[in-house]
Formats: structure tokens, sequence, C-alpha cells
């Protein structure tokens, strides 16, 4: 039996069907390389000025196929498996773009940027994909100032 154009109650005797949901892309991504490169690599992170302005990034590219992203600013790591929070808790820290799809070929430069407050020393830069199962952790260490 079979049901008219548009219908999408079933007819009697039949058994309803849902369509699948339809999720977002959910390819993996990585970090290719920094934006900064002149930023100093230390093993607490990458140094950053925290105080007169932060310029940092990375840049992110789709594994294969499509990718959704998103990026946040954190005061601490994400925990194993854990989802990425809505919004950052890295106070004055802004992500641009914090969120986005790539296509195979194509990639998106995440600039970091605006002030932290030194004292706390280190904030993190997290990026998630939009299936959750790649979560990407880039440290920045505040450079001491007099």
């Amino acid at each position: 039996m079979s049901k008219p154009p548009g219908r999408t109650t079933p007819t009697p005797g039949e058994t309803p069907t849902t369509a699948p949901a339809t999720e977002p892309p959910g390819g993996d991504v990585y970090i290719s390389r920094s934006l900064e490169p002149e930023n100093v690599p230390a093993p607490g992170g990458e140094r950053v000025a925290c105080v007169s302005g932060i310029q940092a990034g990375v840049e992110v590219k789709p594994v294969k196929g499509t990718a959704t992203w998103r990026a946040v600013a954190l005061t601490h790591p994400l925990p194993p498996g854990g989802r990425l929070p809505d919004r950052g808790d890295a106070k004055g820290v802004l992500v641009s773009p914090s969120a986005g799809t790539l296509t195979p070929g194509s990639a998106a430069n995440v600039h970091v940027g605006g002030t932290f407050d030194k004292n706390l020393g280190s904030f993190y830069l997290v990026i998630q994909n939009g299936a959750h199962t790649t979560t990407l952790t880039m440290r920045y260490t505040c450079i001491p100032t007099s």
C-alpha cells in the first residue's frame, strides 16, 4: 500500500516510520599549525602576552570529509570524554571564529586574542568536532611581566 505524495500519517494497517535524524557532519579535525610561529613554545604551552594583548591561534583542518567544530577558551583542560561548554570561562579571552564547518581541502584560522589575568598563569583553547569524538587542546602560558 503506498501513500499519496506529501502524506505524512500512515494509512490504516501501515506501520508508522520515522525519517532518520540528520546529524551535522562530525568528521574529525586536527590542528595543522600555529598562526603565530614567533610565540615561544614551552613545556607549559605556547607563551603569550596576556596583559598587553594576546596574539595567538591555530589552523584547523578536517581529517577527511566534512567536519563541524566549535572552540572556546577555558581556564582548565576539558576532562577526557567531556563535552565542550556553550561558553568559555577564560574571562577576557576572545576566540574568532568560534565555530564552523570544514569541507575537504579547506581550513579555518582560529584566532585567540584579548587579555587574560596573568596571575592565573595559563588558559586553554579547546576545539571539539560536532560529533564530540575529537577534542584538541592548546595551552597558552602567560609571559611574566614586571
